[in-house]
């Protein structure tokens, strides 16, 4: 319980009132005076009430064991605590005596014997409860990402992403690192369409800047559609002088960040992660730069079968069942990328051209036949490898 004025004034101004209150007429002029003592005290209004309307007569020492430290000493206390950038409750409490000591020959005496040996002897949970107002209300300091973040000018991605076009993209990045991110290892670009679902994986060396800029471009040659924005996670390959100084050649390209920890607001792509890296290659590691030129055939065939065959849904309403506490989603007709795409009025003739093109040239048996066969060179390659596991 902090107080808000001394103990003292709080007896006398409860002495004062509690005559007027059993006096009072009404619930709500009742109210008023409880009101009125706990905006002043701190307290819980049924303890407000409780001291009000007991006969006991109040006596100095107020509900709780007393203070060990002065207004003073805490005051004192807070000085040393910010002069030494805030330290744990803990540590600061192993630093007093020395710390003490100097400042008392310092500041010339202005800290007395009896105030050094009164703050030495309490605990650091006592030091800890004596902090806490001045912690909770010290001004949360940023960290460098959001610091970066802000003078680059990346706007934040809206929560709920509702497109009616497609050129929407989420981009994340999966680390084909096994168990430990030491080294290098392969990584996976997944850049997603919102709208239609149109995905392109990349395999990369490593998550340098060159290396996912050539995997950006790769995925912008690739589009069948004119790209509008670009939204991705606070990750540092992302997050970067140098990838924003890339973004700046594209002005006509609208680039966001997802909130920190908010993974669902990449969702697109986080998906795919799953669907489309994870249960292709698994969790192994992969050291080897020559992974990378297989991975990229084997992403080239698997792209085509879910970009052209595989359908998907979107949700297109929700409904709150207040009853169960959940949420029912309604779905439209499962579509493949493609065909959203060719239904989609923002797309020229052209570009649905080439769709209808690509599609016609494309078989589903024999794209499946030739994905497991290079699954098959590559996993066999795999268990040849120390590393993988």
């Amino acid at each position: 319980m902090a107080l808000r004025i001394s103990r003292q004034k709080l007896v006398e101004l409860i002495r004062e009132t509690r005559f007027r209150y059993r006096n009072a007429v009404g619930r709500k002029n009742k109210s008023m005076i409880i009101n009125r003592i706990v905006s002043v005290s701190g307290m819980s209004r049924k303890w407000v009430i409780r001291l009000l309307s007991g006969t006991e007569e109040i006596q100095n020492r107020m509900r709780g064991a007393p203070e060990k430290l002065t207004g003073r000493d805490v005051l004192l206390l807070k000085e040393l605590w910010l002069f030494l950038n805030q330290p744990g409750a803990e540590y600061l409490h192993r630093m007093l005596p020395e710390l003490l000591r100097e400042y008392r020959e310092i500041s010339g005496g202005s800290c007395e014997a009896q105030q050094v040996e009164r703050i030495c002897s309490v605990s650091y949970k006592t030091i800890e409860r004596a902090l806490k107002p001045y912690r909770t209300h010290l001004q949360k300091e940023e960290n460098s990402l959001s610091i970066f973040i802000k003078k680059a000018n990346i706007p934040l991605v809206e929560p709920i992403r509702q497109v009616e076009k497609p050129g929407y993209i989420c981009i994340d990045t999966v680390m084909h690192c096994g168990t430990t991110t030491a080294g290098s290892y392969v990584c996976t670009l997944t850049w997603t369409d919102i709208y239609s679902g149109f995905t392109i994986n990349v395999a990369m060396w490593n998550h340098s800047f060159e290396a996912v800029k050539r995997a950006i471009l790769f995925c912008m040659s690739m589009t069948p559609f004119k790209v509008l924005a670009v939204n991705t996670d606070n990750g540092s390959e992302f997050m970067n002088f140098n990838m924003i100084s890339f973004w700046k050649k594209y002005p006509d390209i609208k680039l966001t960040h997802s909130r920190p920890m908010h993974k669902n607001d990449n969702a697109h792509a986080e998906q795919k992660n799953r669907t489309h890296v994870r249960e292709l290659f698994g969790r192994s590691r992969l050291e080897k730069e020559e992974y990378v030129e297989k991975m990229n055939y084997i992403y080239s065939i698997f792209n085509l079968l879910q970009n052209y065959f595989v359908p998907c849904k979107k949700v297109h309403a929700r409904e709150y069942n207040r009853k169960s506490h959940r949420w029912k989603y309604k779905y439209d007709t499962p579509k493949a990328p493609w065909e959203r795409l060719y239904e989609s009025t923002e797309l020229t003739g052209e570009e649905k051209d080439r769709l209808i093109k690509n599609r016609k040239t494309l078989s589903i048996i024999k794209l499946r036949n030739l994905l497991d066969s290079h699954l098959n060179e590559f996993f066999n390659l795999l268990r040849e490898d120390p590393a993988a596991y």
